[in-house]
């Protein structure tokens, strides 16, 4: 069920460059050529987010880039504009363990994601639902530092600009259908 609305496009992509990525604070799309991408933040090398199985707490972002790289998937990494405190990253981790998997369109893994990026960069997560009205945000606001892909050349618009990358939009129907996909996906294979 992957419904495609329309397109958003990120510009200025390069290649993934998985030593700049272990520094700063990354927003990343996971699985990115499906539709809709898994969102997580990563910050100075560890990864964390929310998820059908849980929250992600600490998890390397070189683990998650091999296993990417591994899978085939597609990775987008968009540097950001912010460097989060000591105090601040706590304080997200606390929100982190308060939450429960990620089970509708009202609890997505771009829910934390957004409040979380609203203490630094002035918008309103409210109106933002979909990864590509965050992206939208961070760049009508000036927050994008670079973005890099890994394995998205499929995405690539050559008649524009070699650089810029064409990534699908879509609609809450998606999101609610492919959250149930996963859940069901993941109950089957812990029956095993």
């Amino acid at each position: 069920m992957q419904e495609v609305v329309s397109y958003y496009h990120l510009s200025n992509v390069q290649p993934i460059n998985l030593a700049l990525m272990e520094n700063g604070c990354w927003l990343l799309l996971l699985n990115a050529k499906h539709i809709p991408p898994h969102i997580v933040i990563s910050i100075e090398g560890m990864v964390y987010g929310n998820s059908v199985r849980g929250t992600w707490i600490n998890k390397p972002l070189k683990k998650i880039l091999e296993y990417a790289q591994r899978k085939a998937q597609g990775l987008v990494g968009i540097e950001l504009k912010l460097k989060p405190s000591g105090i601040q990253l706590q304080a997200f981790e606390s929100e982190l363990l308060k939450l429960k998997p990620v089970t509708s369109s009202s609890a997505t893994c771009l829910h934390p994601i957004k409040l979380f990026l609203a203490q630094f960069i002035p918008y309103d997560p409210e109106k933002v639902n979909f990864v590509f009205q965050l992206i939208n945000e961070l760049e009508n606001r000036d927050s994008i530092l670079k973005v890099f892909h890994l394995g998205m050349e499929d995405h690539f618009v050559h008649e524009s600009s070699p650089f810029s990358m064409r990534m699908p939009s879509y609609g809450w129907n998606v999101i609610d259908y492919e959250i149930k996909a996963s859940k069901l996906l993941y109950a089957n294979a812990s029956k095993r």
